[in-house]
């Protein structure tokens, strides 16, 4: 008689081949995983955070790295060698140079804020982040998650890309399919690359209503502008100021210093119409 496969087994299949996430549920799986959790999907490969720290503790959220994409890492090159700085096999003898720079410079809107990248920061003394973030970049930019796969997420505010970046359309697809099997959740996700959701939503893919786009300012002290062909999808601009430039140009610093959890600017309180201006101070 044949062994009968375990939740064991099938984690394991999983673990070893990702496109597996892409395919329907076999029938016999399905007895054994009647729901699938965030947990579970994390034992297989495709990870979910739900400890984070700091300002984002309490919250759930899932993400790719900023180490694999190609996006993020000519970014944060570039932010450096815009300075004239090196960037070398000591990124924190770069990041200290900018600092000092920034110190001369307080009122200056040609600094890239990748030059202060957290994500690449937390993951080089985190070094165990690295290869799960990694895993999620290659399954969610390598095809598109068969919806027997997709969790509940049994959270009333979730985020999108805390640790890096989209990098394609696919990527964009997966989190919405993520937002609208999950209608109950608010999802709030955070990107540079606006083009990624234009072309999702040219090719059929309509943004969910419980689904909020930030669009991070590349730029220190210089608020992005949205493209006319995105502002029908982004529903906020995040902008990082020093204390200087907000002073000198009346800047209304509304985050910082409290929970995301306690203030949930960026995840609820919106407007038809409405792109929401979200300014938060260096640190």
């Amino acid at each position: 008689m044949a062994n009968k496969i375990s939740k064991k087994d099938i984690i394991a299949a999983l673990k070893e081949d990702y496109t597996l996430f892409y395919k329907a549920m076999p029938k016999a799986w399905k007895e054994i995983i009647p729901v699938v959790t965030v947990d579970f999907l994390s034992e297989c490969g495709l990870h979910f955070t739900t400890k984070h720290n700091g300002k984002m503790a309490g919250m759930d959220s899932i993400s790719t790295t900023c180490k694999k994409n190609e996006i993020c890492k000519s970014r944060i090159r570039a932010a450096f060698e815009n300075l004239g700085i090196e960037w070398s096999d000591d990124p924190k003898k770069a990041r200290q140079a900018v600092r000092e720079y920034l110190k001369k410079n307080p009122l200056a809107t040609n600094i890239s804020i990748c030059a202060f990248c957290f994500s690449d920061v937390q993951q080089d003394y985190m070094s165990s982040m690295v290869d799960p973030l990694a895993r999620n970049n290659e399954i969610l930019n390598n095809g598109i998650i068969h919806k027997d796969w997709i969790p509940v997420i049994n959270v009333l505010f979730f985020r999108g890309e805390s640790f890096g970046d989209f990098a394609s359309v696919n990527a964009v697809i997966n989190f919405f399919n993520f937002a609208k099997a999950n209608k109950g959740v608010n999802f709030t996700a955070w990107t540079k690359n606006l083009v990624f959701f234009r072309r999702a939503i040219d090719a059929g893919n309509k943004k969910p209503a419980n689904f909020k786009l930030v669009y991070s300012s590349q730029f220190i002290n210089k608020k992005a502008i949205v493209p006319e062909w995105a502002a029908g999808f982004v529903n906020a601009v995040f902008t990082v100021y020093t204390p200087e430039f907000a002073a000198a140009n009346n800047i209304t610093i509304n985050c910082g210093a409290r929970a995301c959890l306690a203030c949930l600017r960026c995840y609820k309180g919106y407007k038809k119409g409405q792109i929401k201006e979200v300014n938060e101070l260096l640190k």
